[in-house]
């Protein structure tokens, strides 16, 4: 199992295995990543990729751009985490967004029907 912190080490993960002789299959080992990046999502659609952690980046903006707006006016940030991140100074109040494991199974229902990628892009 080869457990990559995003989907752009996932696809170099995938390509040194190929090179090395492994494909798809009873002894290619189980690949994650983070971000739902086209080329990962065509991979798992192809059994090269497990899954991938799926945020939103469409949301992420929008929550930065109002967190943004309320520092410009002086006012607090809304905030939906403030016990999560201690940094040993304090505990950094955040705001987070819900991750999605997104597989073979759901990458139309989750990833294309959102809008987020478009089915033609990912071979759908």
């Amino acid at each position: 199992m080869v457990l990559s912190p995003n989907d752009s080490l996932a696809i170099g993960i995938e390509a040194s295995l190929k090179s090395a002789g492994y494909a798809p299959g009873a002894d290619y080992p189980t690949i994650t990543g983070q971000d739902a990046d086209k080329a990962n999502v065509k991979a798992i659609l192809a059994d090269e990729q497990s899954m991938t952690v799926w945020k939103d980046t469409r949301t992420l903006g929008d929550r930065v751009f109002q967190m943004v707006q309320s520092v410009v006016a002086g006012e607090e940030p809304e905030v939906n985490d403030t016990e999560t991140y201690d940094n040993g100074e304090k505990v950094v109040p955040s705001y987070l967004l819900e991750p999605q494991v997104v597989t073979k199974d759901d990458v139309q229902s989750v990833l294309v029907d959102s809008g987020f990628l478009k089915a033609g892009d990912v071979g759908l």
